[in-house]
C-alpha cells in the first residue's frame, strides 16, 4: 500500500501505520492527533498532510529524508522548527497556525511557502 487516507475520523496516533513499509503518501485530516509522524514512517514517504489536527511542534521531519509536501494547516504550531536537515521538502504550507516569527528556514530547498 502506497496511499494512505484516514481522513475525518477521531485518530490520536497513526502508530498502526509502521507496518506500510511502502508508504508514499499520507493523509491525515481532520483528526485529533497531536504528534506528527509518531509513528515509523518508510524512508520514500514524500507527501504527508495533517491539516486541522491537534499538532503543537513540528518535529520527526529530519527522519524523512524524501519528504517532499508538508501540510500542516489548521494547528496549533508556534514556531517553524525541525526542517533544517530535509533537504527534499519543496513545499510546506502552515497556514491558519500560531506563528509570530519566520525563522529557521535558511538552507532548505523549498520552492512553496505558505504562512497565511
Amino acid at each position: 500500500m502506497q496511499n494512505v487516507d484516514v481522513s475525518g475520523n477521531k485518530l490520536t496516533n497513526l502508530k498502526a501505520l509502521s507496518a506500510l513499509r511502502h508508504l508514499n503518501k499520507l493523509i491525515a485530516c481532520n483528526n485529533k492527533i497531536t504528534n506528527m509522524l509518531d509513528f515509523d514512517p518508510p524512508a520514500n514517504l514524500e507527501f504527508v498532510d495533517y491539516t486541522n489536527n491537534c499538532i503543537t511542534r513540528i518535529e520527526n521531519v529530519n527522519r524523512n529524508k524524501y519528504l517532499k509536501v508538508l501540510n500542516l494547516d489548521k494547528n496549533k504550531i508556534s514556531k517553524i522548527e525541525g526542517l533544517h536537515q530535509n533537504r527534499s521538502l519543496t513545499k510546506v504550507s502552515l497556514n491558519q497556525n500560531e506563528i509570530r516569527r519566520i525563522e529557521n528556514l535558511n538552507d532548505l530547498m523549498i520552492e512553496e511557502l505558505y504562512l497565511s
